[in-house]
């Protein structure tokens, strides 16, 4: 009977999951995400990411370490390019080579640099008026150019000589600047590509929170690795 019960609870989350991506059709989107904010305030966006990041760390780790070692940066600092609470942290530390790094890209980076790009900026932009997204891109703009001194700040803080921080952030100081010039020139395709970001970024916090949820009630798992 056990056995039968959550065969059809993991139906059920399959079922949600699904209509959750599709755009909540027929409502049953909404009670999934209802039940996992039951979990807590952020359960919804870091439980499918933190099931993944191993997975993700595996996939992405073949192509993602070798060029950040060719620039002498930690990989950990890929996982900056998500938010602390979206899986930047578990991602930063299954690639990072120094565990110091893991814990400087998946916290200090992750919450200044990852937040802003796959949260504040999409969210932000899609819940003010179009008439105000100049101003919402300005302001952007201002935060993006003070950012390096909070990741050197926050680097140094974390015992990383001044060298290192500059070293590690690389790609991030080259993302930012191409913000930069995008916010500044085509503010309007800069929203539509962050909204298909962070379209993108749920279906995988998602697809992740459907199969972690499978594998823990039937015991199948779909994804290795998880």
């Amino acid at each position: 009977m056990n056995r039968i019960l959550m065969l059809i609870m993991a139906a059920g989350a399959v079922l949600g999951g699904i209509d959750r991506l599709l755009g909540n059709r027929l409502g049953y989107g909404k009670k999934f995400e209802e039940g996992f904010l039951f979990l807590g305030p952020i359960a919804l966006s870091m439980t499918g990411m933190i099931c993944l990041a191993p997975v993700l760390a595996d996939v992405l780790g073949r192509a993602v370490i070798p060029l950040y070692r060719a620039i002498g940066a930690d990989p950990a600092m890929f996982g900056s390019l998500l938010a602390i609470d979206m899986g930047g942290y578990q991602l930063a530390g299954e690639l990072a080579v120094d565990p110091r790094m893991g814990s400087y890209g998946g916290v200090v980076a992750a919450s200044i640099f990852g937040c802003t790009l796959v949260f504040t900026i999409p969210v932000g932009m899609g819940m003010i008026p179009r008439t105000d997204r100049g101003f919402f891109a300005r302001g952007i703009m201002l935060g993006l150019a003070a950012m390096p001194v909070g990741l050197i700040g926050g680097g140094l803080a974390s015992g990383l000589t001044p060298l290192a921080c500059i070293r590690q952030n690389i790609p991030i100081f080259v993302l930012a600047l191409l913000l930069l010039l995008g916010l500044r020139r085509a503010p309007e395709r800069m929203v539509e590509g962050f909204c298909v970001l962070a379209g993108g970024i749920k279906a995988a916090v998602t697809a992740g929170l459907v199969l972690a949820a499978v594998e823990s009630m039937t015991g199948f798992g779909l994804l290795p690795g998880m």
